[in-house]
């Protein structure tokens, strides 16, 4: 079973409250479905799914990927569109 603690046990635990509230700041975006066991971490507009079963789903405004090197895909099959 899940025990919640309020900020206010929290932030008595520390003598570094600054910190406490960032990281509850930080829990406030992240998500796990009780059911599914899915990890979603989300900000603003953007989010990322890990789902239990492998998919992994990016969504956002815009999705910009960088590398040094290759971007390597490896599917079935690779919908462009």
């Amino acid at each position: 079973m899940t025990q919640h603690i309020t900020t206010e046990q929290i932030l008595a635990l520390t003598s570094r409250p600054d910190l406490i509230e960032r990281l509850l700041a930080l829990l406030d975006r992240i998500r796990i479905d009780e059911v599914s066991g899915d990890l979603e971490i989300r900000n603003g507009a953007a989010s990322v799914i890990l789902q239990t079963s492998g998919t992994v789903r990016v969504t956002g405004r815009r999705i910009v990927q960088d590398a040094e090197r290759d971007i390597a895909l490896t599917a079935a099959w690779i919908d462009l569109n």
